[in-house]
């Protein structure tokens, strides 16, 4: 992820300032979020409208425990805003160049990992039908006429039609397995040629599997530039 510096202090609620210490980046890369870097205590805080960084703290803390997501140190809501402070997890995501310079690697370990995350048992996870939220926002999406074809890997030239698709196909989804959510490859961190763990959590939950293996083909050939990778990625993942 990009970082630029701020120099200045950053308007938030007093519980959270003392996490600002040190030099202050932004590595923000969304539009409804901001993410700061605090180099000082080795620190993300990010914030967002309130009521949307709860679920992904809670869902951030479970798979902290089993041992692939970084610590959630704090978590506010304040002034009509939610801010979350979680550790700096070790390594580096998968959009640096020494992974995308090798790209059948990095589509292999892609599907090697979310493979090994679609084991992982999920009794306890604290969002048991993820795969409803899914389907609702879909349904929303059309209500409020919102159709964006270029995500699709299959043709939709019409909204209509591609609310067709989700209306005749969605009873077809199963709820059977701990899925990311959004795994691409920034949300992504290994440690050499080893996997370090997840950010980005607030999509996680137990949901059908091949949401995770869409994104996953997806962010490598936004990543990579083409879709040369993705029978690598799919034989790797099993």
């Amino acid at each position: 992820m990009e970082m630029t510096e701020i120099k200045g202090d950053i308007p938030c609620p007093a519980p959270i300032k003392k996490y600002f210490q040190g030099r202050i980046f932004d590595s923000s890369c969304s539009r409804e979020a901001r993410v700061y870097y605090s180099e000082g205590q080795g620190l993300f805080i990010k914030t967002a409208p309130a009521e949307t960084l709860l679920k992904e703290c809670v869902l951030t803390d479970y798979m902290h425990k089993k041992g692939f997501a970084p610590e959630v140190v704090d978590y506010v809501t304040d002034g009509g805003r939610d801010w979350a402070v979680t550790r700096q997890l070790a390594g580096f995501d998968l959009t640096k160049e020494k992974y995308l310079s090798r790209p059948e690697w990095l589509a292999e370990r892609l599907g090697e990992v979310l493979s090994m995350l679609h084991s992982l048992s999920y009794s306890d996870c604290p969002i048991q039908n993820r795969l409803e939220g899914y389907i609702e926002c879909a349904r929303d999406g059309y209500a409020k006429r919102r159709f964006d074809p270029s995500y699709s890997r299959i043709p939709l030239t019409s909204m209509d039609g591609a609310y067709r698709l989700v209306e005749e196909n969605a009873r077809y989804l199963e709820r059977n397995a701990l899925i990311h959510g959004d795994p691409c490859l920034p949300n992504i961190l290994f440690v050499g040629d080893v996997l370090s763990g997840f950010i980005d959590l607030g999509g996680c939950g137990v949901a059908d599997r091949h949401i995770d293996l869409f994104w996953a083909e997806w962010t490598l050939e936004f990543n990579l530039g083409t879709g040369a990778y993705r029978d690598r990625l799919f034989d790797a993942y099993g």
